[in-house]
């Protein structure tokens, strides 16, 4: 169950990068993957629609670590 959460997120994190900064697959894959497991963003983000994107996605990421460890 965590797995798949991470997963999803992962995925949702992904379409964000890639609608927001038109990044390809494997760019939106490294960056939400990085903010995801809390290291921070890889590349710089050029567009304020992706930086607020990523800013909530930071959040979410965060307080989806406390949730995935509390399921574990």
């Amino acid at each position: 169950m965590g797995l798949a959460t991470i997963a999803v997120a992962l995925a949702i994190g992904m379409a964000g990068y890639m609608g927001f900064e038109s990044m390809g697959f494997i760019d939106a894959f490294i960056n939400a993957s990085m903010i995801l497991s809390g290291m921070g963003p890889v590349t710089q983000l050029a567009t304020d629609g992706g930086k607020i994107f990523a800013g909530f996605y930071a959040l979410f990421s965060g307080l989806l670590l406390i949730a995935v460890a509390g399921l574990m």
